[in-house]
């Protein structure tokens, strides 16, 4: 392995832009950093305008807004509910130790009452941040109030600053941006259906287990995608027009995810019927050669797609041979072959969605 090799980042990374993501970091913390050492209440807390800005940066903007948002309603919550802790254990004299530990405490609790499913780490960091950063009145007392205005000023100044350069930079990219989420999917299709293919090339049963737990990621990197489209959608006033995408191509691309979703759905529903205790392996020789040979040529079309995508031009010239040669014959008076229908079936719904992922391509590039 060479060095180069060694320090290049996975595709997956470019394809989510990484690099545009560690240029905006680098101009944005420079900036937030100026801002923050030369204004005397930012400079006593540049932790917490750096930390805001780097959960901030997204690669849309109202995705940005979103998380900025999280972050000062957790910090709120941190910060009120530390408070109380504070001024109830001050009155009553109560040791520090017991003061730190029941803060924390109680910041969980309000946390987990708001929602049982999660912990906001922000709202724990400004739990201890009130308790270990106390700010000073002039005349040296400690005052809760000094420590959480610091700090929601501080993070407010990295979350604008971010969602500031989140902007700037989503214009230069937008439509880049776009095709590559479309391709980093594909690539994980592509790579589902290719150890689908080596799983039965194997004759290997047992396999399946392992490729089907690698499913849910994938359903989540979709999901997560067509959120970030959603949110595109929704600024399409303020940004898609100035430059020059129309709103309906932004709403096709979106159906791209759908498509890969059903595909990735009719390919795990393959795995599972291969895995049903009634699918008659021993009969299934032949029919697994011929499932090889439809999913080598599904994977070829999405390669094309992809390429496509990934280069910036539409060029599906393809004529899906490969997967029009392939001949579902229905095998129903076998009543032990019928699972083998049901995976021809989601074969041919495969081939059907990837000729309708071409048309809508046509369309957004025409």
């Amino acid at each position: 392995m060479g060095f180069w090799s060694m320090i290049k980042l996975k595709n997956e990374a470019i394809l989510l832009d990484s690099k545009w993501y560690m240029t905006k970091a680098f101009f944005a913390v420079m900036t937030a950093y100026i801002i923050a050492v030369k204004n005397p209440i930012l400079k006593l807390d540049t932790i917490s305008v750096l930390f805001g800005l780097m959960l901030t940066l997204e690669p849309v903007t109202l995705t940005g807004i979103k998380n900025g948002l999280n972050q000062i309603y957790a910090t709120a919550l941190g910060a009120i509910s530390t408070a109380v802790i504070i001024y109830l254990f001050q009155i009553l004299g109560i040791n520090m130790v017991w003061t730190i530990a029941l803060s924390m405490a109680f910041t969980l609790y309000v946390c987990l009452k708001i929602d049982w499913r999660a912990v906001s780490p922000v709202a724990i960091f400004t739990s201890i941040y009130m308790t270990q950063y106390i700010q000073k009145t002039p005349a040296g007392e400690p005052s809760i109030w000094l420590t959480f205005r610091l700090r929601l000023f501080a993070l407010g100044t990295g979350v604008i600053i971010a969602i500031i350069f989140n902007f700037i930079f989503a214009l230069i990219s937008y439509r880049k941006m776009m095709n590559k989420r479309i391709t980093f999917l594909v690539k994980l299709v592509i790579d589902s259906l290719n150890d689908m293919v080596k799983t039965l090339r194997d004759n290997n049963e047992e396999g399946f287990s392992s490729v089907k737990n690698k499913f849910p990621p994938i359903f989540n990197n979709i999901d997560w995608v067509y959120s970030l489209f959603e949110d595109m959608k929704k600024e399409y006033k303020y940004k898609a027009k100035i430059v020059g995408f129309k709103r309906e191509n932004l709403i096709r691309i979106q159906s791209l995810v759908l498509f890969l979703r059903d595909i990735t759905h009719l390919n795990y529903d393959i795995v599972y019927v291969l895995m049903r205790k009634d699918f008659q392996w021993d009969s299934f020789s032949d029919g697994r050669e011929r499932v090889i040979i439809a999913l080598n040529g599904i994977i070829h079309e999405l390669e094309i797609i992809g390429e496509a995508l990934d280069k910036g031009y539409i060029d599906l010239s393809s004529n899906m041979d490969s997967l029009e040669a392939f001949k579902f014959n229905y095998v129903s008076e076998q009543n032990s072959m019928e699972p083998l229908n049901r995976v021809y079936n989601d074969l041919q719904d495969i081939s059907s969605t990837i000729k309708s992922i071409k048309g809508e391509m046509k369309n957004v590039f025409a």
